[in-house]
């Protein structure tokens, strides 16, 4: 076992729980978000990019400290880790809001994001 496994089965389950959703909203960037006629578009186009920002700061606020680099914020790290979980969901909820709330075009990779950034927003919030 790895140190940074060492390190993630330490943390909290709230903390495992963001990583957790972070790494598949990541994940889910790479699948279709929306598709027409044989079309399909990622989510690394367009709303989407609010989600691979949200979702590789979420892992680096957490990877960083491990491997030895000190942060400094403007914010503390818990506000730091709230703003990024609600980028994470900022993707899918502008791209639905785009879409005017018409399901019939979004695909896998929306609906993994919308799910992923749900719990992002979650295990951050949680008490």
């Amino acid at each position: 076992m790895t140190d940074l496994q060492k390190a993630f089965r330490k943390e909290s389950k709230n903390q495992q729980g963001i990583l957790l959703s972070a790494a598949a909203a990541i994940i889910a960037t790479f699948l279709p978000w929306a598709g027409f006629l044989g079309f399909s578009m990622n989510g690394w186009r367009g709303s989407g990019l609010l989600t691979v920002i949200g979702s590789v700061g979420l892992l680096a606020l957490w990877l960083l400290p491990k491997l030895g680099v000190k942060l400094k914020l403007p914010v503390k790290n818990i506000q730091a880790q709230q703003i990024l979980s609600v980028l994470v969901l900022a993707g899918p909820v502008t791209s639905l809001l785009q879409a005017g709330f018409s399901l019939a075009y979004l695909e896998l990779g929306f609906y993994l994001a919308l799910l992923s950034g749900a719990g992002a927003v979650f295990f951050t919030f949680k008490k």
